[in-house]
């Protein structure tokens, strides 16, 4: 009995852990990952566009914020805010003409 007891205990404390992240909706009711789109490529231009449709938001133990989102990750870098990041690789040609 003991033994179930501390079960419940542990689950309800990750349950608890786990509804303290807040999904802030900027278009998108459920968390999804950002979208890339190329919307136009040229000899000297290539147009990009991210499409992010919300984020979770969870307040910390010690009163400080934590932003994220599917897919991103943390700077991890020291002074840096703890904000999430996200990349792609993008092959541009050797004969582009790019600034």
């Amino acid at each position: 009995m003991r033994s179930i007891k501390n079960y419940l205990i542990m689950v309800s404390c990750l349950l608890a852990g786990v509804s303290a992240s807040e999904w802030v909706d900027m278009g998108g009711p459920r968390p999804s990952q950002p979208t890339w789109n190329v919307n136009s490529i040229s000899e000297s231009n290539l147009e990009i566009s991210f499409e992010l449709n919300g984020y979770h938001h969870e307040l910390l133990e010690n009163g400080k914020n934590r932003i994220s989102f599917p897919g991103g990750v943390p700077i991890l870098e020291r002074g840096a805010p703890e904000m999430p990041r996200m990349a792609r690789s993008i092959i541009i040609p050797d004969l582009a003409n790019m600034e």
